[in-house]
């Protein structure tokens, strides 16, 4: 449609009803703050988290960010810490720590060797990962896991 942007195209389309979140600035950003480099990727799996829509889930998103202009990033970086500590890891980042100790135990690239038998080490002795390890651990796990969606929609 001539004069619909790449961005209005999903605001469009979210706006005559179809299920699309609009990748703008603030979603783009609380998207990535939460390891995610796709906005719908990330809204689909809030969206199947809490059983609500993707355009209602980018609007509660957008809103947030909206009313929390200048701290909403920092809101959302102190909430990661705050249930970090209360429920630990997930199962699957902490598998994910492991294979990775284990995959570059057998390959030797001397930093990500370090880096993950370092971050094994201490999840599995209690001690509490720097926000910097843990940023590290979401980015390799998102890239990790959306390389094995696309290798897994490859093979049907």
């Amino acid at each position: 449609m001539p004069h619909i942007g790449p961005i209005t195209k999903f605001h469009l389309a979210r706006n005559l009803g179809l299920d699309y979140a609009k990748p703008d600035r603030h979603l783009v950003k609380i998207a990535l703050a939460f390891g995610y480099s796709n906005v719908q990727a990330f809204c689909r799996e809030a969206s199947e988290l809490t059983g609500d829509k993707i355009g209602l889930v980018d609007l509660v998103f957008w809103r947030f960010a909206v009313l929390n202009a200048n701290k909403y990033l920092e809101l959302i970086e102190i909430y990661k810490r705050f249930t970090l500590r209360l429920g630990g890891l997930s199962d699957d980042i902490e598998d994910f720590i492991l294979e990775q100790d284990d995959y570059y135990s057998e390959n030797k690239t001397k930093f990500w060797s370090s880096f993950w038998k370092t971050c094994s080490d201490m999840w599995s002795n209690g001690v509490d990962l720097s926000d910097k390890q843990l940023e590290i651990i979401y980015k390799e796990y998102n890239k990790i896991k959306n390389d094995r969606e696309k290798e897994a929609l490859k093979t049907r």
